[in-house]
C-alpha cells in the first residue's frame, strides 16, 4: 500500500511531522510518500522556492528512512491537479495495488473546489487526517459522495486489500499547526517547526521577514 501525502510544505511544521508519525504507527506496512507541489492550485503562491521546500522536507524526514519524497509535481514546474498525479501513480502501480491519498479534514471539506474531485476515489482511497479546529460539517455533496465508502479506523487492512474507492479517518491526536499562520507571523517558527527544519531555515536564511531565533 502506497500513501501519498500532498501539500505545499511552506514550511513543513510539527503538524506535518505528527501526521507522518500517525500514518506510520496506524498503517505500519504502508509506504509513505510526501508530495510537495510546485505551486498550490487553491492557495496563494508559495513563499519558499521549490528547492528550499525540498530541503526542508529532507530535514523533516531525517528520522524516517522509509518515508520518501515524490518530486514529480516539483519536476513538472507548473501547478498540477491531484487527480492527474493519482492517475499517473495508478498507471505505474497497475489496477490491483492499493493507492491512498492522505489529506487534512479541512481539505476534505473543501473538495468541491477541486478539479474532478469525485473521480479521486476511482483511482485511490482517501485517508483523512484530523485537524483540530476543523470540525465543521461536510458539504452535502461530499457527504453524499462518501456515503457507503467510510471504513472504521480499525479497518486499515481493507485499504491494503482493495485498490481504491474507500475512505477512512486516521485515529490519533493531531496538532493545531498551519503553515499560513507561521508565514503570517501568528505562530513562531521556534514553537511550530521541528528543530532540524529550523536549523535548515537558519542555514539557508529562509523566511527573512520572520523571527527564527
Amino acid at each position: 500500500m502506497d500513501i501519498l501525502y500532498g501539500g505545499t510544505f511552506d514550511p513543513p511544521h510539527k503538524g506535518h511531522e505528527r501526521f507522518v508519525e500517525l500514518m506510520m504507527a496506524r498503517l505500519p506496512d504502508a509506504r509513505v510518500h510526501l508530495l510537495p507541489c510546485w505551486q498550490p492550485v487553491h492557495k496563494d503562491k508559495a513563499t519558499a522556492s521549490p528547492e528550499a521546500r525540498l530541503g526542508m522536507l529532507r530535514a523533516l524526514l531525517q528520522p524516517w528512512h522509509g518515508v520518501r519524497i515524490d518530486q514529480r509535481e516539483i519536476h513538472a514546474r507548473a501547478p498540477c491537479y491531484t487527480l492527474d498525479t493519482l492517475i499517473a501513480w495508478r498507471q505505474e502501480l497497475g489496477p490491483k495495488k492499493s493507492l491512498v491519498f492522505a489529506l487534512g479534514s479541512d481539505s476534505l471539506a473543501g473538495l468541491p473546489t477541486w478539479s474532478r474531485w469525485q473521480q479521486l476515489t476511482d483511482v485511490a482511497h482517501i485517508l483523512v487526517l484530523p485537524r483540530p479546529g476543523c470540525e465543521e460539517a461536510l458539504p452535502a455533496a461530499v457527504r453524499q459522495h462518501f456515503t457507503g465508502r467510510w471504513l472504521s479506523s480499525r479497518d486499515g487492512g481493507t485499504l491494503a486489500q482493495e485498490a481504491c474507492g474507500r475512505a477512512m479517518e486516521l485515529s490519533g491526536r493531531a496538532l493545531a499547526c498551519a503553515s499560513s499562520d507561521i508565514r503570517d507571523g501568528h505562530a513562531s517558527l521556534a514553537d511550530t517547526v521541528p528543530g532540524r527544519v529550523l536549523d535548515y531555515i537558519k542555514q539557508e536564511r529562509l523566511y527573512p521577514s520572520l523571527e527564527v531565533e
